[in-house]
């Protein structure tokens, strides 16, 4: 038996209150959504200045500098989430007025995690038109993939131990990250951006820095926080329901 939300007495009523709820959170504003990716970029390079002063400061105790590498890193990580969490929301032309503006600026907040916002799209409609199908919800079917229909057998393996493997991001090499350059999508547009990244970082040479401040952050401890989310957005939900199939995620610690 599913619960009624706030105020609503049916199924009917509940269907509109989900309706107005959702629609409060799609107003399309361009000024938001670019404060919204410039916002992720100052705590980046916040993160990046804290943990290069630390490491330079003589006066600190001995490991400080090391302890805010690790919250710097940790940091770093969730402020590449809310980028691909950013290209979910263009995947819906959530962010600005024009839907062109979702492919114009991608560059921004997607082909910086590896993301196609048209290619993220098409598989993403996929999710919603079967959502909870077991044999063709691809994010469902992932999540069988990984075993995690036996989370309450084992929930000390599937929430610690499978992130500590490096499992997931091998997993993650091998299919979005691979899909990625494999696409023939804005092939030219991410070969350019990437390019020039590379570019700057030999003429620079930020080869150091970017390990440190990105890599690691993306490639070590981005998969673990990508996977705790998605556990939380549906796992041991009754997925077959139209209202109640997923959590939200519009606190403070989800963004």
């Amino acid at each position: 038996m599913s619960t009624l939300p706030p105020g609503a007495h049916n199924e009917t009523e509940s269907v509109q209150y989900a309706a107005g709820l959702a629609k409060s959170y799609r107003e399309r504003d361009a000024t938001k959504a670019f404060a919204a990716i410039l916002s992720n970029y100052v705590v980046v390079v916040s993160c990046v200045w804290a943990s290069e002063t630390a490491a330079g400061a003589s006066s600190l105790p001995p490991g400080a500098g090391l302890t805010v590498y690790l919250f710097s890193v940790l940091i770093i990580a969730s402020r590449l989430r809310a980028f691909e969490n950013l290209v979910h929301e263009a995947s819906h032309n959530n962010l600005y007025p024009s839907a062109n503006d979702h492919y114009r600026f991608q560059f921004l907040y997607a082909f910086p995690v590896f993301r196609v916002v048209e290619d993220y799209r098409r598989s993403h409609l996929v999710h919603h038109k079967h959502l909870g199908d077991r044999h063709k919800d691809p994010d469902i079917v992932r999540l069988f993939d990984l075993g995690l229909d036996k989370l309450p057998e084992r929930p000390g393996w599937y929430l610690m131990g499978m992130p500590l493997t490096g499992f997931l991001t091998y997993e993650y090499l091998t299919t979005s990250f691979r899909e990625f350059w494999a696409s023939s999508t804005s092939r030219s547009a991410k070969t350019i951006f990437w390019g020039s990244i590379m570019l700057c970082l030999a003429y620079w040479k930020l080869y150091r820095p970017f390990t440190y401040y990105y890599m690691v952050p993306f490639l070590i401890v981005l998969p673990a926080i990508r996977y705790w989310a998605e556990i939380s957005e549906h796992l041991g939900l009754d997925l077959r329901e139209d209202l109640g199939s997923s959590r939200t995620n519009v606190g403070f610690l989800h963004q």
